[in-house]
């Protein structure tokens, strides 16, 4: 279960979504290049939310394009009411953000940063981890330009990692006295 309130700045506003008669907020959301959606984050009443919900999946919601494949890439999850009694919100992400539900021969995984990283890592990687070392590899990973900011978002970051066993376990070697059975005492 991931929790997207520690990921999304809800300080800034969404995005208004019209099509149809349909009226929601786009609270936060990344995308790939041509318009391909990993995460989208949807604002408002039940019946606007669940239409554009319904767009969205027919591919007939102007740019936030469903990803190509199968159903399975995209899940909405639990819905959820909204404080203010305004209506639901629904997030809609791709398996590649989720932990074990890596598409097949995936060669980059996303997630929402450090606190997320761990568990994205031990489910795409066949590289033993220790709970420890998840600081140390995410700042070596990102020494190593295995990880990088994903910058077409709004209101939420995320990185991009590459799922390069070699390039890892190279990384890993240049600086293996990091890499300890036991944590050290900072």
């Amino acid at each position: 279960m991931i929790d997207l309130n520690a990921f999304v700045d809800r300080s800034r506003p969404g995005r208004m979504i019209t099509q149809g008669g349909f009226r929601s907020h786009a609270q936060a959301g990344a995308r790939m290049e041509g318009e391909q959606v990993l995460f989208l984050l949807l604002q408002g009443r039940q019946t606007h939310v669940r239409a554009h919900w319904a767009r969205f999946h027919e591919r007939d919601l102007p740019h936030y394009n469903r990803l190509p494949g199968k159903g399975v890439y995209l899940k909405p999850n639990p819905t959820a009411v909204l404080p203010s009694g305004a209506g639901i919100e629904m997030a809609i992400v791709h398996r590649a953000l989720v932990p074990g539900q890596l598409p097949d021969k995936a060669t980059h995984l996303f997630t929402f940063g450090p606190s997320h990283f761990g568990l994205m890592f031990q489910a795409a990687m066949p590289v033993p981890m220790l709970p420890h070392w998840e600081p140390i590899l995410w700042d070596l990973g990102q020494e190593a330009g295995l990880i990088r900011e994903f910058s077409d978002t709004w209101n939420v970051r995320l990185w991009l990692v590459r799922v390069d066993t070699e390039r890892w376990l190279r990384a890993m070697s240049s600086r293996h006295h990091l890499f300890t059975y036991e944590p050290t005492e900072p």
